[in-house]
Formats: structure tokens, sequence, C-alpha cells
């Protein structure tokens, strides 16, 4: 038995035990599809040689139900998704569904059909979601990487509230293809891992770009704190986190000053307006034929996007295009902008709401504050762990790039990371 084997089976050994209700189902021939494919590709190497992994329940593998957190009849696709044949391709074993919030529509991940997924870092406390299982399965040391999607900050939060790597690529950057759609022009596939090394490897097998070392002349890198009012965490210990890793920066060469966008509190009912309205015709046939088989947030969140008007969804579009050309706008002046992940710490499991901008809000709502803005603009985003608070709960820094450069971002969450993981204590 080869290694790689034998790591495969201790992968499937701990999938299955599934401790967190990280896992849906769990491929068992994935060892025999592995050696298949392995020995077709002997002669060349592989980026993610024998390396496993999971991918979210809303993301197609041929022969495994896609059930997508719902009580609807899951469907067995026939072809795996586009992401799922790239992982195959650079050498990936998938070895399961990862579980995640009903329908890809909310950040707590506490919402599903089934058991709700829990942080491995404390049962107490919300996993974040909609990629909730993913980024469970990567902090419990199931898997080293999952596959996950993000629309409003759905691979970031839970990467953020469990401890763990997450980046969301620019939209549009890969292929959608067999990935069930909640907002087809704000989804797009991205990935949760161990570290940003990891990420990075991920990301060139499943963007088709040349893999290439890190750079290591930073002096070029000129970093931009976000500094909108709206910006202000909860905790002053997400605020410290950020200006420590705004330190670790400047230690290796890069220029940090303060940015004011403008912008960023009046993008959220932009994106509010965006969002319901194209899950609500994306699920309008599953609502209408059958709605008690949706969660009843789900279903309320749908009926309520379905009241967006022709007009309203329009306007939301145009007030998404000026943003965007703003953020374009920065980023003749930074490469990189800097910001909290989430605006609270992980939440306790029961807790409805939260205190973001000096008001009140729904706690669903304060765990995508920061992430929201970023997903509307489709710049690329990464989440870093960058330690832990008092009371143990991950703390999280989100380093937003220009659309397309994703690998200026990796960069970046690299020295981040190398200055805070020891200190972290994460795996």
């Amino acid at each position: 038995m080869s290694q790689s084997t034998r790591s495969i089976e201790q992968t499937l050994a701990r999938a299955s035990a599934n401790r967190f209700n990280a896992w849906t189902t769990i491929d068992h021939e994935a060892v025999a599809r592995y050696e298949r494919a392995r020995g077709a590709s002997a002669e060349r190497a592989r980026i993610l040689e024998g390396i496993p992994c999971g991918v979210k329940d809303n993301i197609d593998v041929a022969g495994l139900p896609t059930a997508e957190g719902s009580a609807y009849p899951a469907v067995v696709p026939t072809r795996d998704a586009q992401v799922v044949l790239a992982l195959r391709a650079a050498g990936a074993v998938i070895v399961g569904k990862n579980a995640m919030h009903e329908i890809a529509y909310g950040a707590t991940g506490m919402v599903s059909a089934t058991a709700p997924v829990v942080n491995p870092r404390s049962a107490e406390h919300m996993p974040g979601g909609s990629s909730s299982g993913s980024a469970a399965a990567v902090a419990a040391g199931d898997v080293p990487f999952a596959i996950g999607t993000d629309t409003g900050g759905s691979v970031r939060v839970p990467a953020a509230l469990c401890g763990v790597v997450g980046l969301r690529p620019t939209t549009g950057r890969l292929q959608s293809s067999g990935v069930q759609p909640l907002s087809p022009t704000l989804d797009t596939v991205g990935v949760l891992a161990a570290s940003v090394g990891i990420a990075r490897a991920v990301w060139h097998a499943i963007s088709g770009t040349p893999y290439r070392s890190p750079e290591t002349d930073d002096a070029a890198l000129t970093i931009g704190v976000v500094a909108d009012d709206y910006f202000v965490p909860e905790s002053t210990a997400i605020t410290e986190a950020v200006s420590n890793a705004c330190a670790s920066l400047e230690q290796h060469g890069a220029k940090v000053r303060p940015v004011r966008l403008g912008w960023p509190e009046a993008a959220v009912p932009v994106y509010a307006h965006i969002v319901g309205c194209e899950a609500a015709l994306t699920h309008r046939k599953r609502l209408s034929e059958n709605p008690p088989l949706f969660q009843s947030e789900t279903r309320r969140r749908l009926a309520a996007g379905a009241r967006t008007t022709p007009h309203m969804y329009v306007e939301a579009l145009r007030h998404r295009a000026r943003i965007a050309y703003d953020l374009l706008r920065v980023f003749d002046h930074c490469d990189v902008l800097i910001s909290p992940t989430t605006a609270i710490l992980g939440p306790r499991r029961d807790r409805k709401t939260a205190d973001v901008g000096g008001q009140s809000v729904d706690v669903g709502r304060a765990l995508v504050a920061y992430t929201t803005p970023w997903s509307l603009t489709g710049a690329p985003a990464l989440a870093v762990p960058v330690g832990a608070d008092q009371h143990g709960r991950p703390l999280s820094v989100q380093l937003v790039g220009k659309p397309g450069c994703e690998t200026r971002v990796l960069e970046a969450g690299s020295i981040v990371e190398a200055q805070h993981r020891s200190a972290a204590g994460l795996r």
C-alpha cells in the first residue's frame, strides 16, 4: 500500500466518524478511483497528487448526491462539476461532500435539513456559513483543504469563525458549471485551507494558472487599511488583530496607509437587493411547488427577495457598477486592502442580534458586514487566521485585491500568516 493510499484511507476514516457534522456523504470508492487515475497519469507530476479534500454539497461530484442542505430530494449527478474535474486532474482525491447552510443562503451555518455543523474550535459557537462543513472539516484536521462557494462571505465567514484560511477569487475567474447557484452574478467557487500555502496550490490547480513560489521582495507593496466608520468592529481584539497584521506587513517592507472608501455601508442594501432577487428567481419553482420543504428562515428570506421589484434590481445593478469602478480607482494607489473579516467574533449558537456601526442588526447580517462589499465589486478576498481572543475565539483579517490579482493577495496573506501562525495555536 502506497503512502498516498494509506493517507486517503486514514482521511476516509476520520470523515466517516463525522465528529462535527461536517460531512453529508463519503465516497468509499475514493481510493480505487485515485489508484486508477494515478495509473493513467504516472508520467507527469501533479500539484495536488494524493491530497484528500472535501467538496461543498452544492457542487456536483459524479455519483454522490447533491442536496444543498435541503429537505428536497437530492440529485445524483453523472458528471463532475468543472472545479471537481480540475481537482482530479491535479491529483486531488475527493473523499466526500461537506454539509452547508441551506441552499448557501446564510452566514451562521445553523440552518439545514440535517443537524447543523459544529465548530471544531468551540461547540458553543456558530461555525459560520454557508460553507460551514468545508470550514469545519479543515479546522478539525479531516482534510487539508475543501472547496466551498462564496456569494456574500460564505467562504470567508466560516473560515474566520473556524480559524482557517478562506479564499474568494475574483467573480467569474472560475467556471461555475455543475455548481448549484444562489445568486448567479455574485456566486463564485472558493477555497478553505489549513494554510495560505495550501490555498495557493489549490488556487493554481483550479484556475489553471502556472504555480510560482511567493515573492520575496515585498518592498513595493502598499497596503490600504480600510478606515471607514462602518468598519468599527464589536471587539477591540478585532481592531488589534488588523493593527498587528499591518505591523507584520510593514516589517516586510510594505507601506501601510489609511484609506476611506466612502461606500461600504451603502453597499450592504445594494447587495441585499441583488442577492435577494436572484435567489428568489433561482428557487422560485421549488418555493411555489412545495414551500414547507424549505426551512422557515430560508423560506422567509426567499419570500422577501421575491418582493424586490424590477426597478429596485436595476437600480442596485447601477449602484454596483459605480461601486466597482470606485474600488478600481483605489487600487491606483494601493496593492492590497486590509480589514477585519467579520465585525463580531464567533457568536454563540443561539445568538440573534449584534451591533454593527452603532446599530443592532441580525447576527447573520453582522457576520457578512465586512465581506459583502467586496463580493459586490467582484474583488478577490482572503481571510487569514491571526490568533485568538482571550476566550479562544479565532481572529481573522481580510485581504482584498484588485480583480484578477489573487496571487498578490495570497502573497500578502503569506506574510501575515508567517508572523501570526505560531501564536494562533491553529492547525
